[in-house]
């Protein structure tokens, strides 16, 4: 009698077993495929941003966060999306969840901030933006945005430093003097725009923006 139960003990076990490995692979099999459907989503959602389409996009994005909210890839790229629709509440919304799923993505960042910058949150952006460059200190594009809000804030001593920082950083990047010629004319120091302004055409003469500030001085 013990060895039947016994081997009647081993079979249940075995039943189980097997049952079990199906269960596990269905599930694995499951699993698997629903990534591989998310994964497209995001896919076909990028493909229609690219080609403009930014409703569509977001019609894909919305699957995606409804199945996995805690995937910052489709928060961001549906920012993006209503950036481009001119919904800049709605990007800043999406793009500020991005972050705190991902907090070290510097392009999270500059969009929030220029989403920010957008709706005339310019201290906002410049906390963005500070983010940005300590995540990235080289780059040119952070800089000179943070700048340019120091300037519509009218906080012109942060502004000027920052763009005598740019302007050693990158000799030949016209954008920074004029930003800076923009700033003394919002200070009524016409003198030292102008100087700025001719420098700015020295390193491009073919600015249109240089030649609009100039027919606006003259």
């Amino acid at each position: 009698g013990i060895i039947i139960r016994r081997m009647m003990q081993s079979n249940v076990f075995s039943r189980l077993s097997f049952a079990f490995l199906i269960l596990f692979s269905f599930l694995c099999s499951t699993k698997v495929q629903a990534q591989y459907n998310v994964d497209r989503l995001i896919t076909s959602g990028r493909v229609a941003v690219y080609y403009e389409d930014y409703i569509l996009g977001i019609q894909y994005f919305n699957q995606v966060i409804a199945m996995k909210p805690y995937l910052y890839e489709p928060w961001h790229y549906r920012a993006i999306a209503k950036y481009h629709l001119d919904d800049y509440h709605g990007a800043e919304a999406d793009v500020s969840e991005a972050i705190k799923l991902n907090p070290y993505i510097t392009s999270l960042y500059d969009l929030r901030g220029i989403s920010r910058i957008r709706i005339g949150d310019y201290e906002g952006a410049i906390a963005d933006y500070n983010k940005a460059l300590s995540l990235d200190p080289t780059n040119q594009n952070f800089w000179y945005n943070r700048a340019a809000c120091r300037v519509e804030t009218k906080d012109y001593e942060r502004a000027h430093l920052e763009l005598d920082t740019i302007i050693t950083k990158w000799k030949k990047y016209a954008s920074p003097y004029l930003l800076k010629c923009e700033a003394y004319l919002q200070q009524k120091d016409t003198l030292k725009a102008t100087e700025w302004l001719d420098k700015a055409l020295d390193v491009d003469p073919y600015n249109a923006e240089a030649w609009r500030l100039r027919g606006g001085i003259c």
